[in-house]
């Protein structure tokens, strides 16, 4: 037989794990980093952008539609980039799916945001995906469903969500003011067609055709009546309406007076007033429930922020100098727990320079949490701390020089009267 198989020779079996270790480490990065891409502000506004673009595309997309129904279609070029651009919308909202899938893995299905961005990009794939199986255009539901990304802003502009909140918490409570209204308007219309429609019917001959057509229009049955009090109930027309019946009959003052108080006066003002109540409780109990949540994870934060500092192997004094915080940015374990507060990989290196303040090239406990805990997050908490502690530099440094020139002013100052004393005295010498 062959000779028998070499099994791999010493020296590569260790280049063969250090490549191993090697990738394993880049494809572990990797989300991390993505990650940081998702959570940066310029990413948020990007998609947000895009959003209100693909709102602006529908619009257009549907003139195009409108236009062919009337027998105007445009032109091919134009129908050709409108569908150019539609791809590129369900590529952009796809690719943004897909990264935030990718980064948040099992949680991203715990966001009720995630859920409805699934499904629109679901729906809207599907429709061209049918579309094209079908060598057809797709339904117009599908397209005015896309407008539906619209709500995907609510969650960015924290203060139209929590009055959208209020409104949907006061819902109870509206519908039985609209409830009360029905009843209202139904009692006024059936006394307004009692009251004005029979008198019409008694007098008609004594009223002007004209006159009479609009009187029948207005108050001719209940359901004429009803709607005619809904409609001035809304202060669109009404002076004119209550102008041409106070002719025929002067106590109708008195019976609108008492249903726009009831009304417009009264039931709508107390349905705003509930709605703001419920939007200024809601507003509150977020605020509390912020407070809370903040408190709990700044908690968590330090508890892990003092589980690094004693990863990284301690001085006999029990602070972290420079060499030792470098060495411990090879520690995987470090760099997640850095990363799990909002400390970047990227953000890392250059934070013992930013929080060692005093150049005393140690840092304390106290100097390390507080000092990571201000500067974690977006990068600009980054700047604006780095900002800090400049300021802070500097004016350390001023007062040293302040100190010095009080010194060096104060020995001269001494030197000077020493001086004219020994002047003075040579004065008086020099006149005995």
């Amino acid at each position: 037989g062959g000779a028998p198989p070499q099994g791999p020779s010493p020296a590569s079996s260790p280049r063969s794990s250090e490549v191993l270790k090697r990738t394993w480490s880049r494809l572990t990065e990797w989300p991390h980093k993505l990650q940081w891409v998702l959570e940066h502000r310029y990413f948020t506004y990007a998609v947000s952008v895009a959003v209100v673009l693909n709102a602006a595309f529908i619009f257009v997309d549907e003139e195009q539609q409108s236009s062919a129904n009337i027998g105007e279609p445009w032109s091919s070029e134009l129908r050709s980039l409108l569908a150019a651009v539609d791809v590129s919308f369900d590529a952009l909202f796809t690719s943004e799916l897909l990264i935030r899938l990718l980064v948040e893995r099992l949680a991203f299905l715990c966001n009720p945001w995630n859920l409805l961005d699934l499904a629109l990009v679901a729906v809207a794939l599907g429709g061209k995906l049918a579309a094209a199986l079908l060598e057809g255009s797709q339904p117009r539901w599908i397209r005015i469903f896309r407008l539906g990304r619209l709500l995907w802003l609510l969650h960015l502009f924290e203060s139209l969500w929590i009055i959208i909140v209020g409104v949907i918490s006061a819902m109870r409570t509206i519908i039985w003011a609209f409830l009360l209204l029905v009843i209202i308007i139904y009692v006024f219309g059936i006394l307004s067609a009692r009251m004005i429609g029979q008198a019409l019917a008694a007098d008609g001959a004594a009223v002007d055709p004209g006159e009479a057509e609009v009187l029948r229009l207005w108050f001719g049955g209940i359901p004429q009546s009803m709607f005619t009090l809904l409609t001035m109930m809304t202060m669109e027309g009404w002076a004119d309406i209550v102008r041409v019946v106070a002719q025929r009959q002067a106590a109708c003052y008195v019976f609108f007076f008492l249903f726009f108080s009831l009304t417009t006066w009264g039931l709508m003002n107390m349905v705003v007033a509930v709605i703001i109540d419920a939007t200024v409780g809601k507003a509150l109990h977020h605020l509390e429930n912020y407070v809370k949540v903040t408190a709990a994870e700044r908690h968590e934060a330090i508890k892990k922020l003092c589980d690094c500092f004693f990863l990284t192997g301690l001085s006999s004094a029990g602070n972290l100098s420079k060499e030792q915080f470098l060495q411990s940015l090879e520690n995987k374990d470090f760099i997640c727990k850095l990363h799990e507060v909002g400390i970047g990989a990227h953000q890392a290196h250059t934070l013992f320079d930013l929080l060692d303040f005093d150049k005393s090239g140690t840092l304390t406990l106290t100097e390390f949490t507080e000092g990571v805990l201000e500067a974690r997050g977006k990068g600009h908490a980054m700047d604006v701390l780095r900002l800090k502690y400049d300021l802070q530099r500097y004016f350390d440094r001023s007062q040293e020089s302040v100190g010095q020139l009080r010194e060096d002013l104060g020995g001269a100052t001494s030197e000077v009267l020493r001086e004219a004393r020994a002047l003075r005295e040579a004065l008086r010498e020099a006149l005995r």
